[in-house]
């Protein structure tokens, strides 16, 4: 397979999916060798999630605004009930490792792997969200000038700027200069909030 062929398979969605899985699944079954079950699948699952959060960086490589217009138009399906399914492994994942380190009984290996774990799943979450704003910005509102979010300059959004919007509601829980114009936006925003909210909850109840 030559570089063109590797780069439209990494730029549909469902294919970065199953690619992610796939090595997950051979990395778990080789980490049961050295550790148990518990954290043989949260190895597998932080070698996913890492390997998902590169593929979609790569997918949007060179980072301008046209580009990322092209690669977002180019998927004909924006197959979401993966994002939904990801996003509830993620939640999972979060369960299991905070489970997992509060009876680590000061294991480091058991820590070291939940507070990984926990990382990735928080960025992925977050990273898929982008995705998904890029989708309903381009694909809902084709040849309209506002695709939903006002990112108040006139260059086309490009893929950070949609990792800036989908970090700040994630670390803030609210937009800070970008407006949004949309109830559908808003609706997803409010999601994306609230998920942020519980995890940080969940992870600092005292806080």
């Amino acid at each position: 397979m030559d570089h063109k062929s590797q780069k439209k398979v990494i730029q549909r969605k469902r294919s970065r999916f199953i690619l992610s899985f796939v090595l997950g699944l051979f990395i778990c079954i080789f980490a049961k060798f050295w550790f148990n079950w518990e954290i043989s699948l949260l190895i597998a699952w932080d070698s996913g999630a890492l390997i998902l959060i590169a593929l979609i960086y790569l997918a949007f490589q060179p980072d301008d605004g046209q580009h990322t217009k092209q690669i977002t138009l180019k998927e004909g399906v924006r197959y979401p009930i993966l994002d939904i399914l990801i996003i509830v492994a993620c939640l999972a994942s979060l369960v299991i490792g905070i489970i997992i380190f509060t009876y680590s009984k000061g294991n480091p290996i058991e820590i070291i792997f939940c507070i990984v774990s926990i990382f990735c799943s928080w960025n992925l979450i977050h990273i898929l969200y982008a995705v998904h704003y890029s989708e309903m910005y381009y694909k809902k509102n084709i040849g309209k000038k506002e695709g939903g979010v006002d990112f108040n300059n006139k260059e086309l959004p490009n893929f950070w700027d949609f990792i800036y919007l989908s970090y700040t509601i994630g670390m803030t829980y609210q937009v800070s200069d970008t407006n949004f114009s949309t109830t559908e936006f808003r609706k997803v925003a409010l999601g994306q909030a609230l998920i942020s909210f519980c995890l940080v909850r969940s992870l600092f109840p005292q806080g």
